[in-house]
């Protein structure tokens, strides 16, 4: 997606940012997985199914006690 390209090359910029590529961790698992994207959401497409948000939980908790831990 055009958004998420410059939502990348924004955060490439910026030191103090931390970005996490959601939609590269769905890709990935889509291939490693043989699953389809809508496994990974709802039928409106946008919203994410139980599945989806297992896998972002998967993508997003190991950044987020990262950066929690350095701050303590």
């Amino acid at each position: 997606m055009a958004f998420n390209k410059c939502l990348r090359e924004v955060a490439k910029g910026d030191s103090r940012i931390t970005f996490v590529d959601v939609e590269q961790e769905f890709d990935r698992y889509i291939k490693e997985h043989h699953v389809r994207l809508e496994e990974l959401t709802l039928p409106d497409g946008v919203h994410l199914s139980l599945l989806g948000h297992d896998v972002y939980f998967e993508c997003m908790y190991p950044v987020i006690a990262r950066i929690v831990e350095e701050e303590h």
